[in-house]
């Protein structure tokens, strides 16, 4: 689907971003840092319970073969090479049929899935050899306000 076609229906990228962050309670402020895979990852594990080995997946990616690595883990025809070079205009058509499909066929997908705790259980596990990537800790989630909420 061309970028017009997604502008006529209103769906642009801050929206799409927001919708995201939102979903898995990440930060991610460009589209084109959705090359690491992670977030595709983690969006399908919420749509595909148990399917996903998100065991897998490297969390501290930072090179394009580790991207690569994280995108075949969904086992998908995807276009990975495009992909993990970072490409704006194709994730953003990943991400507009990603976000489609989601709400074409799984509406309530993600209501109980708390996307940061699920990667923190997951990345406590794995050794801790670079950097955190910090698209993945949200400034702000409703899960910490509940949390504040409750120490109050």
């Amino acid at each position: 689907m061309s970028i017009r076609k997604l502008k006529a229906r209103g769906i642009g990228r801050f929206e799409l971003l927001n919708w995201l962050n939102e979903f898995l309670e990440t930060d991610y402020t460009k589209i084109e840092h959705l090359a690491d895979g992670i977030a595709y990852c983690q969006v399908f594990d919420v749509v595909f319970p148990g399917k996903v080995p998100l065991h897998h997946v490297n969390f501290h990616a930072q090179y394009e073969p580790e991207y690569e690595r994280n995108f075949r883990i969904l086992k998908k025809e995807i276009p990975i090479k495009k992909l993990v070079k970072g490409v704006f205009h194709e994730h953003f058509d990943f991400l507009n049929w990603v976000h489609d499909y989601i709400h074409r066929t799984c509406l309530d997908a993600g209501k109980n899935y708390h996307g940061y705790a699920r990667r923190e259980a997951i990345m406590s596990q794995q050794p801790k050899n670079t950097e955190l990537n910090v698209n993945l800790v949200p400034k702000f989630s409703m899960r910490n306000v509940s949390m504040n909420i409750l120490l109050v």
